[in-house]
């Protein structure tokens, strides 16, 4: 399989005078682990209900494992794995039941899996599904995603409602999933540290626009703090590389994208100053970047 596995191409999106998805082209390749990251409102959820056929475009085509997303077939639903926000799972059988009843609409079930992820996230078997807690349906949706090994696995928000020890254990299974290659995850968090642990790749939504999309590694090299000291500190160059410029006693702070080297350089060479680069966290430039 070497066509892209989601292949998005000018989609919009409106709910009535809000825009949500605004001319979106994006792909993902088999094998790549994405993070879909945004603040409330960028659109992340309307993108991916989109994929997977719960919403329907206003423009634009919207094509998961090589169909169109509002007319997936059986056969590629049963490569797709989805956990919503808010999973919707009948009440009424036990745990074990459910997982049962749910193998039977998968030819990849690995009931193995399926068993060691209950032990994971310490779900009763015997248990119906409408006495588990919140936290304990969302781990419960996870083991149902899981349990078909995908080709295609769509996470939106899976680990906010979760306790930090099956949290743990969704992250520990999901590298297990990836670890292979030979399946393609994305995964919608606000959670910053859960995507730099799988993900290799990273999907930035910016009022329902694509700000960034690329490797995590190089979106991480190329955002930098710059601390600058002595020369002309209260000339802020207009270059589109400076993201934010704030001053700090004899000290300024700017927060640059690009040739790193490059951009320090450039400063000393303009303003005579110092320059020292300091390391941000994901979240750190999620946070710039939406300045």
């Amino acid at each position: 399989m070497t066509a892209n596995v989601i292949d998005v191409q000018h989609v919009s999106r409106n709910f009535g005078h809000t825009r949500a998805l605004q001319n979106i082209t994006w792909q993902v390749a088999p094998g790549s682990v994405v993070g879909l990251l945004g603040r409330n409102g960028a659109g992340k959820t309307t993108l991916l209900q989109t994929l997977v056929g719960l919403l329907r475009t206003d423009s634009g085509t919207a094509n998961i494992l090589g169909e169109p997303s509002r007319t997936l077939s059986s056969a590629a639903k049963a490569r797709l794995g989805y956990v919503a926000q808010q999973p919707l799972l009948p009440d009424w059988p036990k745990v074990a039941q459910l997982c049962d009843h749910w193998s039977a609409f998968y030819p990849r079930w690995d009931r193995a899996l399926v068993e060691n992820l209950i032990d994971r996230f310490q779900l009763p078997r015997v248990a119906k599904v409408k006495t588990l807690s919140v936290g304990q349906k969302q781990s419960l949706a996870l083991v149902l995603a899981l349990g078909p090994l995908p080709d295609l696995l769509i996470l939106d928000e899976p680990a906010a409602s979760l306790d930090p020890v099956a949290r743990r254990a969704f992250l520990d299974a999901l590298i297990d999933v990836a670890i292979d290659g030979q399946r393609s995850i994305v995964l919608s968090t606000h959670l910053t540290t859960d995507i730099e642990r799988v993900a290799d790749r990273v999907t930035l939504l910016r009022g329902g626009q694509i700000a960034w999309d690329g490797e995590l590694d190089i979106l991480k090299s190329s955002v930098k703090r710059l601390r600058l000291t002595g020369g002309q500190l209260r000339q802020r160059p207009q270059w589109p590389e400076i993201r934010t410029w704030r001053y700090e006693e004899q000290t300024a702070l700017t927060v640059v994208q690009g040739d790193i080297d490059e951009i320090s350089l450039r400063l000393h060479a303009q303003l005579g100053t110092a320059v020292t680069v300091e390391h941000l966290s994901l979240e750190d430039i999620v946070v710039e970047l939406h300045q």
